[in-house]
């Protein structure tokens, strides 16, 4: 049979001592950290609960007029619009030229005749050999005209493809002071 064993042969009894106090402070300490936790515990069942104790409140029905915000929106992406918006009314107002054509009607008809003459052009290219918008609107006005004389073929061989011009009359033949008498 099994009984208590007897203490080792050359057992100090300070160490025992010193043993069993080690083995009560750890006790000690594991109860008291027991006890905090006990503690907060309590303390977190006595706080209110959300639909036990507290309830959230119900949304008032919207005005017809008003309308909420999707909760799908980027509340970041909206200040960046709202800061983008700060940024440009800060921004000192735009100064705006109106420029004069520097080239009639005729004018211009003729550079295109005269352009032509070496060949088909795409529109494109025409329209950016000029700097100015205004100078555009009237070589693009030019061209019209002369297609309505019939001194000019416009041409797409497919939807979207480029606008190619062809002269139909050669650069020194041409007649361009029908166009004058327009303005």
């Amino acid at each position: 049979t099994r009984g208590p064993r007897p203490p080792p042969p050359h057992a100090d009894d300070g160490a025992l001592d010193m043993e069993a106090e080690q083995i009560r402070e750890d006790l000690g300490r594991r109860l008291l950290e027991y006890q905090r936790y006990r503690n907060a515990a309590e303390e977190l069942s006595e706080r209110a609960m959300l639909g036990r104790d507290v309830y959230a409140p119900v949304p008032e029905p919207l005005d017809p007029n008003e309308r909420p915000v999707d909760p799908g929106v980027d509340s970041i992406g909206l200040l960046n619009i709202f800061y983008g918006l700060l940024q440009r009314q800060a921004e000192p107002e735009p100064v705006h030229r109106v420029e004069r054509a520097t080239y009639s009607l005729e004018i211009m008809a003729g550079w295109v005749v005269d352009t032509l003459a070496n060949g088909p052009r795409a529109l494109a290219d025409l329209l950016h050999s000029f700097e100015h918008r205004a100078d555009r609107v009237v070589m693009f006005l030019a061209s019209l005209e002369l297609a309505k004389l019939q001194m000019l073929d416009i041409q797409q061989d497919r939807h979207l493809g480029p606008v190619v011009l062809t002269s139909r009359v050669a650069a020194e033949g041409a007649d361009l002071s029908v166009l004058s008498e327009g303005a």
